[in-house]
């Protein structure tokens, strides 16, 4: 018996190890600045605004970058409008709030937003809303000679397993590399230019940030042009 409850012990330490590491390991998702001809901003977005650049607190990795040439069109605004129209409609706006900073050449501001989410959907078993969650500074757009006027954002899905209806709270969170492709064929299906491979955001990521976080990026974002 006493050979046996050794056994359970070193089995338990050697768990909570290997735990602990996976844990330290996760919280290095390769947050960094990116910079664009002059504006600059993070290649994830935080939990809040006191955690800037700290991966512990990254949430998800910056995928589409929404831009046009009407400078009334390439605002956070007017692309939530869009997004609203996408697929089968975004018409929720009660996503939680998460923070970016972002500089449009000039000192850095942080914005703050709650995006806009996919009625509840069931496929493959799970309910899932996708939720996209765009960002400039002020609120309002980034502009540079590359890209126009433009907004960064990221997509991810909340899945409920086995739930229909998505009550409650989510089970899992992530997979923004599959969703951001979901996107860009509802942006193309709407006559927008879309363009996979706009530019490199340093953050490719294939791993689970924690046990309901799982993060996936090639590392590059896409870009939708908005007439």
């Amino acid at each position: 018996m006493k050979r046996i409850a050794l056994w359970l012990v070193l089995v338990a330490v050697a768990l909570a190890a290997f735990s602990s590491a996976r844990v330290l390991a996760d919280q290095d998702p390769n947050v960094q600045l990116i910079y664009s001809y002059g504006d600059a901003w993070y290649n994830y977005d935080f939990d809040d605004f006191s955690h800037f650049g700290d991966p512990a607190f990254a949430d998800f990795p910056v995928g589409p970058i929404w831009r046009s040439y009407n400078q009334y069109h390439g605002t956070v605004d007017y692309v939530k409008g869009k997004i609203a129209n996408l697929g089968p409609g975004y018409p929720e706006t009660n996503g939680a709030v998460k923070y970016s900073q972002v500089s449009d050449g000039g000192a850095s501001d942080e914005d703050d937003d709650q995006g806009r989410k996919t009625a509840c959907y069931y496929e493959y078993g799970n309910g899932k809303k996708r939720h996209i969650r765009p960002y400039a500074p002020y609120g309002y757009q980034l502009y540079n000679s590359y890209f126009g006027y433009y907004v960064i954002s990221n997509v991810h899905a909340p899945h409920w397993y086995g739930d229909s209806q998505c009550s409650g709270g989510a089970d899992d969170y992530g997979w923004s590399e599959d969703y951001e492709g979901i996107m860009l064929s509802e942006a193309a299906a709407k006559g927008y230019s879309t363009y996979r491979y706009a530019w490199s955001t340093l953050n490719a990521s294939n791993w689970r940030e924690d046990y309901n976080h799982y993060q996936k990026s090639d590392g590059y974002a896409s870009r939708v042009t908005i007439p």
